[in-house]
């Protein structure tokens, strides 16, 4: 919230569409886009917040860059480490080795 109040929101969210017509979901940046709204909350107005938009089906895309960003904000216990990894191996496109 200090940061966000300083400087603002410097790092765009992360949202891909949710199924409803032209609305999407949080996929990384929930943190910035609460701080956001409070700040806009005591303030009585808020800017619009910079969002990158996903493609649709891109559920392996969506984990990884979850991760990432979860990752780089803290030490994430082994059960969601391997929850999410399980999962995002699910949805990956398989490895080739050929040349």
């Amino acid at each position: 919230m200090p940061c966000v109040r300083a400087r603002g929101v410097l790092v765009p969210l992360l949202v891909g569409p949710n199924g409803q017509p032209e609305t999407f979901e949080i996929v990384a940046g929930r943190r910035r886009y609460f701080a956001a709204k409070s700040l806009a909350d005591e303030r009585g107005e808020g800017d619009p917040l910079p969002c990158a938009i996903m493609e649709d089906g891109d559920d392996a895309d969506a984990l990884e860059a979850s991760l990432i960003e979860n990752l780089a904000r803290l030490d994430p216990d082994e059960v969601w480490q391997w929850e999410t990894f399980r999962g995002l191996s699910g949805k990956a496109a398989p490895f080739s080795t050929s040349l």
